[in-house]
């Protein structure tokens, strides 16, 4: 009899539903040589305008839990994607962290969501909802901070942070050197450690 530990990650069977699937496509036709170029299929980001399309003028209805801030209803995911794409979208990166994101800017960002959503506006759903938005905003962050500005040499050309989220050119080099500066390093290992 043998047990798990026996077998090296690679023979080791996960369950069906954990296995990840890759989809390879070529960049180009083979050259002469005989070698071809692989590149990875990914998702593709969320964008906000095709959110806003699949809404196209109605105002979903969606509950939001007070106490909480957790969306309720038949279109609490088409909410919570659009959060996140105007995290994505509507908040610079360039910002250190969201306490110096303009007032204006989260309040444009309210009235956006109450412009698309049918939601009961109380100051604690609306500090709830822009806290929602924060914390993606901070998750996106780091994302692009660990897939992408630390691992630089280590991706695949032809796919930018810039291409796919549609972020500025001269935006995302200002973020990379924020994120290889030493003092940026400093302070992430005094947070975490």
């Amino acid at each position: 009899m043998f047990s798990k530990s026996d077998l090296s990650f690679p023979e080791m069977m996960r369950p069906k539903s954990r296995r990840r699937q890759c989809k390879w496509y070529l960049t180009s036709p083979p050259s002469h040589s005989g070698t071809k170029v692989l590149v990875k299929k990914v998702r593709g980001s969320t964008r906000l305008r095709n959110l806003t399309r699949r809404i196209s003028g109605k105002r979903l209805q969606v509950h939001i839990d007070a106490a909480t801030g957790r969306p309720s209803g038949p279109n609490r995911d088409t909410f919570t994607s659009y959060l996140g794409a105007l995290a994505r979208e509507k908040v610079s990166i360039l910002h250190p962290s969201w306490d110096h994101v303009k007032e204006s800017t989260k309040k444009l960002l309210w009235e956006d969501i109450l412009a698309h959503f049918e939601i009961v506006p109380s100051e604690a759903v609306k500090g709830k909802t822009l806290s929602s938005i924060a914390s993606m905003w901070r998750h996106f962050k780091t994302y692009l901070t660990t897939r992408w500005a630390l691992n630089e040499d280590k991706i695949n050309r032809g796919m930018t942070p810039c291409n796919i989220y549609g972020i500025d050119e001269d935006t995302w080099k200002q973020f990379v050197q924020t994120r290889s500066n030493a003092s940026w390093e400093a302070a992430t290992a005094e947070v975490g450690g």
